[in-house]
């Protein structure tokens, strides 16, 4: 009988005891019971412990950051051990994969366990990356997160951003763009404040690092209650006085900037405001001391900071230098360790010219891209082009990687000291782009490689939680490229295809890389307009290119009327829902043409019944495509062209 022994106590080897235990159980459903036992002298049955447990040497930096893994095992037992507790959960989910299960998408039934025994194993590896997350974006029910973590826990991934988490479930409850069809449910905060708590819990059990944060402190500054945030959106509720006179000054106006308190700066130059700010987010961090890494941020759109007179004397920079000192200091009193993350976003993308951080060791700098094209990205041949000269709200947002990653190389430059990882954007509305997610998912790959020219441990992606549409591919490459850097793309995608299609998985690549040729990322980003004043996507000769979209989906669509009865269930449910994906690539594409043509009267009526159309299907596909983000991405589609000037 096979046994398993914990040889140290802890809550996250615990839990990685009884997930080798299940796992083992299924591999081998009539090998009877497995037993679990706490025995620090364990020298039979598979022992999981903590490299000290074991002597075997540590060749990382941090102990309790850097994730490595080794195993020795035969068929009866062996060593699966970790740098840390998280890291003898990875090594048995790695175990595992040897053994030939895959963790395909989340859920159960989206997990690939063969029938087989256990053979020798001998593996050691480090991470290639420090940090390796995602955060809860896009449109999730508690569930869907949920499931979620678990998967990302079986994809080697180590850090997972909770940032104020109810907008997002309030997208998914409100069934947002589907309210037709699917009535908007009311969602109260206190509750999701409890949610929040029970992800917490659920990723400390894995030994995740937890990130906090992120936008929504102006707004509490300012003396918003968050609450109120979508009356003030519909103009419902008037500004106070005293708020009023918080808020940043345009054109010689003190208002809500676009009719909403977190796009809305607040006047930095008022010191009781700043200090405001570090004193709040000092006590929220001492609240919560699960939160491993936390974002500092500003308001969450760029150019509308403060003209008044005194606040134009500073850049947006330099007084965000001034809040991150305040709240190291205050943090540091208290003895609270949190790493806190400088985003280099929006106005303050552009280094400070005169704030020096006092303390760089609890900063890491953090290079958000928000608006950067994912036709390009950047190689050890890059030349990085000057930055331009910051204008107060009058400045160009960068277009491409390239300029981007120049401001946060000047942000390097002035604090070498601090760490550096990548805050991407890949899992949100660009992958509505690549409706094939073909392409999307070599960017990823690419993108990836690339971080570590750039000195950066990692990446944290701002995404949606449901990225499997037409599979999760694009979502597993993430993970698979940041456990290790030298896996070969091309051998990656075979395994995964194979597995969650079986044999005729080609066919279903084929057609999917088609379809992602067909439309085009750089198009569908607005990239190869011929005549801008007909909009960012006037184009007619690529109308031809999307129509070929519509031979591919057909052919998937037979494909997948040929394939109604895998077996394998991943398998099953992946063909079915092929069947929604091929209607949704077909409509799609005859939005697209009328795009192409510049007819956006008949494009925006073809889009409302796509919409509607594809909204009768969400009970049915909601965990695998996140409906509202991707009706919000294409929606710009029809968006009218600008108006001259």
């Amino acid at each position: 009988m096979l046994t398993i022994q914990k040889v140290r106590a802890d809550c996250t080897i615990d839990f990685a005891a009884e997930e080798l235990k299940k796992y083992l159980r299924m591999m081998m459903p009539k090998a009877g019971e497995i037993k679990i036992s706490y025995d620090p002298q364990a020298t039979e049955g598979f022992r999981l412990g903590l490299f000290a447990d074991f002597n075997i040497p540590f060749e990382g930096k941090d102990i309790d950051l850097d994730d490595v893994v080794h195993i020795e095992t035969t068929e009866d037992g062996g060593i699966l051990a970790g740098s840390n507790p998280r890291s003898v959960l990875f090594a048995v989910y790695r175990f595992l994969k040897i053994h030939g299960c895959r963790f395909l998408f989340p859920g159960a039934e989206g997990e690939f366990i063969p029938r087989t025994q256990v053979k020798p194993v001998s593996y050691h590896h480090a991470a290639s990356y420090r940090y390796r997350g995602h955060t809860t974006e896009g449109a999730p029910s508690l569930e869907q997160v949920l499931i979620y973590i678990d998967y990302h826990a079986k994809q080697e991934l180590n850090a997972y951003g909770l940032y104020e988490i109810y907008p997002y479930h309030n997208i998914y409850y409100s069934h947002r763009y589907n309210e037709e069809l699917r009535p908007p449910e009311p969602l109260d905060r206190d509750v999701v404040e409890q949610w929040d708590v029970l992800c917490q819990a659920e990723l400390t059990k894995r030994g995740m690092q937890i990130c906090g944060g992120g936008h929504g402190w102006t707004d509490r500054v300012a003396g918003f209650d968050l609450k109120d945030r979508a009356a003030y959106q519909r103009g419902e509720k008037q500004l106070t006085e005293e708020i009023r006179s918080r808020l940043a000054m345009i054109n010689g106006v003190r208002g809500l900037y676009r009719n909403d308190p977190s796009y809305t700066q607040i006047c930095m130059s008022q010191k009781e405001l700043r200090d405001k700010y570090v004193e709040l987010m000092a006590d929220y961090l001492t609240e919560n001391p699960l939160l491993r890494h936390s974002s500092v941020l500003l308001a969450d759109l760029p150019m509308n900071h403060c003209e008044c007179e005194e606040c134009q004397k500073t850049t947006p920079s330099d007084f965000y230098v001034t809040l991150l000192n305040g709240i190291d200091e205050k943090l540091t009193q208290r003895g609270v360790k949190t790493k806190l993350h400088i985003s280099a976003y929006t106005d303050c993308m552009f280094p400070p010219v005169k704030e020096k951080l006092r303390n760089p060791d609890r900063f890491i700098l953090k290079a958000t891209p928000i608006s950067r094209s994912y036709s390009s990205g950047i190689d050890e041949n890059t030349v990085y082009p000057p930055m331009q000269e910051y204008v107060r709200n009058k400045w160009t947002r960068p277009k491409n990687a390239t300029e981007y990653y120049s401001y946060f190389r000047g942000w390097q430059a002035l604090f070498p000291e601090c760490g550096s990882l990548i805050y991407e954007y890949h899992y949100w509305w660009p992958q509505y782009k690549d409706p094939g997610s073909v392409r999307m998912s070599h960017r990823v790959y690419t993108d990836a490689l690339s971080w570590k020219l750039l000195n950066a441990s990692g990446c944290i992606q701002d995404g949606s939680n449901k990225s499997f549409w037409p599979n999760g591919f694009v979502d597993h490459i993430y993970g698979a490229v940041l456990w290790d850097d030298s896996i070969d793309y091309e051998e990656e995608l075979e395994d995964y295809y194979r597995h969650i299609y079986g044999e005729d998985w080609k066919t279903v690549y084929d057609c999917l890389l088609g379809i992602s040729d067909a439309f085009d990322h750089s198009y569908m980003s607005g990239e190869k307009s011929l005549d801008a004043t007909k909009g960012r996507y006037y184009n007619p000769g690529h109308a031809k290119s999307v129509l070929g979209a519509k031979a591919y989906a057909n052919r998937l669509l037979e494909a997948a009327s040929r394939h109604m009865s895998m077996t394998v269930r991943p398998q099953s449910l992946c063909w079915r829902l092929l069947l929604r994906y091929g209607e949704y690539i077909l409509q799609l594409a005859d939005v697209v043409e009328q795009v192409c043509l510049g007819n956006l009267e008949e494009a925006t009526k073809l889009f409302e019944a796509f919409r509607l159309e594809m909204g009768k299907y969400t009970y049915e596909t909601e965990r695998f495509f996140d409906f509202a983000p991707a009706i919000k991405s294409l929606s710009y589609l029809i968006a009218p062209p600008p108006k001259k000037k």
